[in-house]
């Protein structure tokens, strides 16, 4: 068996986890419709979401980077851009938080560290209104838009890999420069 360049071992990687966390949103669109709101089914599939999310792209003890084992792991070879476009829609503000630091709060909270009280849970959503249709609405917009940017990356890092595997390129900084139509 040949050697795998670390660039394709780590993709091939990142690209096998988000697929498990596709497979999260797409369960969890599928439960929306016929579960209730606090669900042990759905809060399964958010909470499952919510926690792949977290180590993924916000996730970081030494807080110098934006933050998870992504970011971490893509560093490099030059390729932490690619994240770019997660992180745009996790930055955005939510109510009175970004998206990305409400779904942190949540997962500490409520699945990490809690202590099994609703006044946790309260302090999480202070900043929203999660009883109003329209911030519920724009809350599942959100994840539908984060889970489209994670299908999205998943392509931009085979193509970096492919890229990379096909131009001979062994360095992080030849690689952080691949065409986007190089291997399509």
């Amino acid at each position: 068996m040949s050697a795998v360049d670390p660039l394709t071992e780590t993709v091939v990687f990142i690209v096998h986890a988000l697929k498990r966390l596709s497979y999260g949103f797409r369960r969890l669109d599928e439960v929306a419709d016929s579960a209730k709101d606090g669900s042990p089914k759905k809060a399964f599939y958010l909470d499952g979401v919510y926690g792949y999310v977290a180590a993924f792209f916000l996730l970081d003890k030494k807080a110098k980077t934006p933050g998870g084992a992504f970011y971490r792991a893509l560093e490099p070879f030059g390729l932490t851009h690619l994240l770019d476009p997660v992180r745009a829609v996790l930055d955005a503000k939510f109510g009175g938080e970004t998206f990305g630091k409400t779904i942190l709060a949540f997962r500490n909270k409520a699945l990490v560290h809690p202590r099994y009280r609703h006044s946790d849970v309260d302090k999480v959503y202070a900043h929203l209104n999660m009883l109003d249709p329209s911030v519920r609405a724009d809350f599942q917009e959100r994840l539908e838009r984060l889970h489209e940017t994670c299908l999205t990356l998943a392509l931009e890092l085979a193509k970096a890999a492919c890229w990379h595997r096909t131009s001979g390129a062994r360095d992080a900084a030849v690689s952080a420069r691949w065409p986007t139509r190089r291997c399509t």
